[in-house]
């Protein structure tokens, strides 16, 4: 005589499990015992892993990070005057410290070849 193992037909559980999973996509087989067992569906977590590889419910795993895809254009190099700008902050925390008021930021923008400020109007602010 021969040992039978007589294992009881987990159908309504698996059920449940892939409605769960359906349901939270981002849980796993631990958060899922959870779920089932706040519902009165108790199980060894071995048993639980076991269902939940045989069904294939593993997470998906999220996509890493987006690179550029291509070559990218190199920059030009100006040839004169008045073609490359930049926006700068200047800031004075000194002054400010002594009059015991809010630091002062101004924003200007600026001439990236010869970096000299232009003649432009400047956009000022408490910060």
């Amino acid at each position: 005589m021969r040992y039978r193992h007589r294992r009881a037909d987990d159908a309504a559980i698996r059920t449940r499990l892939k409605e769960l999973a359906a349901e939270r996509r981002r849980f796993g087989w631990r958060r899922l015992k959870l779920l089932l067992e706040r519902e009165g569906i108790r199980m060894n977590h071995k048993k639980l892993r076991r269902l939940y590889s045989e069904e294939r419910l593993q997470v998906r795993r999220r996509g890493g990070r987006k690179r550029a895809l291509g070559t990218r254009a190199p920059m030009t190099l100006p040839q004169g005057p008045n073609q490359r700008w930049s926006l700068d902050f200047a800031s004075d925390t000194r002054r400010c410290v002594v009059e015991r008021r809010p630091r002062s930021r101004c924003r200007r923008a600026r001439l990236r070849q010869d970096r000299c400020a232009p003649a432009s109007p400047v956009a000022c602010g408490q910060s």
